[in-house]
């Protein structure tokens, strides 16, 4: 299948401003044209993807793609090699599954939507499963049904899940594949389609298109480019992280650029420093009470230690910080 971009191959200085107030709502896609290709024929071929990846990597704007895709709604394929829009079944996104309650209950939001099931208000989770169920194996056409965040399903998913891939063409994205032998059935069921960091290329396309776009002024546009595309790693999330706080200054120098990486990795982190130095001035007090006041050799010591222990900390900075774990909803 040929790939047919919405935008030129190298970013044009003669772009007109964004409409989207916010840079992170700019649908711009970049690469993953393998990707791309390799879900769509897995779908008309009636074949069940789990696209996987680290958090932030694409995973949910490629499943949004190929839903456009699959809708009519943008040409990025050939179409003339796809099923015509009437002959194509249902597409759903839901965008997570978890808790199965809730995830049932967006499945017959959306198909209560399409005028698929009838207005349900006082049935069991239990029936509502069933009515579902029912719903989409009498669609007519096989649906194909997007599921996000699938790292949070549970063995109570399993037997509803392993309906839906009976009945419908499943897309599915989680960071990694659930190992569970209960659950072995359900994902042994898909053809991963793993997603990695974007090229140099890649990064520097998407950087410079919304640079031009969402008209963001910098002092030096190669230091900058280079600076976030080394900082974000590849990762789309975290670069138009960086992007979105540079979009919202004004004229930037190298001395902004530096703050704007740094400050943002360092949102993520959570400072160990104080309670380490709480540590050693509790562990002081005990001295004092214990030892007396006069030991000015003592003094003299904790006061050496206290200083190494700042330069240890600015040195060997990534042992005193503690990243917690992004939570689902994040990605």
């Amino acid at each position: 299948m040929l790939i047919n971009r919405r935008l030129p191959s190298s970013p044009s200085p003669h772009f007109t401003p964004s409409p989207y107030p916010d840079l992170r709502q700019d649908p711009y896609f970049v690469g993953r044209s393998a990707e791309l290709n390799q879900i769509i024929t897995n779908v008309l071929q009636n074949r069940h993807t789990l696209i996987t990846g680290d958090r932030g990597i694409g995973k949910t704007r490629l499943m949004q793609e190929t839903i456009a895709i699959l809708s009519g709604a943008i040409h990025r394929i050939d179409l003339m090699q796809l099923p015509r829009s009437s002959e194509r079944g249902l597409c759903i996104f839901v965008e997570s599954p978890a808790p199965l309650s809730k995830f049932v209950k967006q499945l017959s939001t959306e198909l209560m939507r399409l005028d698929q099931l009838k207005a349900v208000s006082t049935m069991k989770d239990a029936e509502l499963a069933d009515s579902v169920v029912n719903a989409l194996s009498a669609s007519g056409r096989r649906p194909i049904i997007f599921i996000d965040n699938l790292d949070t399903v549970t063995p109570s998913h399993r037997v509803f899940l392993e309906k839906l891939l009976t009945i419908s063409i499943v897309c599915g994205a989680c960071q990694s594949i659930k190992q569970q032998p209960i659950l072995k059935k359900v994902f042994d069921s898909f053809i991963p389609v793993p997603l990695h960091s974007l090229s140099v290329q890649e990064a520097t396309r998407l950087i410079e298109y919304f640079v031009e776009r969402h008209k963001i002024r910098t002092i030096d546009g190669q230091f900058f480019n280079n600076q976030i595309s080394k900082a974000s790693q590849g990762n789309p999330f975290q670069l138009n992280t960086f992007l979105h706080v540079a979009a919202t200054k004004g004229f930037l120098n190298s001395t902004d650029i530096r703050e704007i990486v740094y400050s943002t990795n360092d949102r993520d982190y959570f400072n160990m420093g104080p309670l380490y130095a709480l540590g050693l001035a509790i562990f002081s007090l005990s001295k004092i009470l214990s030892i007396g006041a006069s030991n000015k050799e003592f003094y003299i010591l904790m006061s050496s230690l206290g200083f190494l222990a700042y330069l240890v900390f600015r040195i060997f900075r990534g042992f005193f910080t503690l990243k917690p774990r992004k939570t689902l909803g994040n990605l």
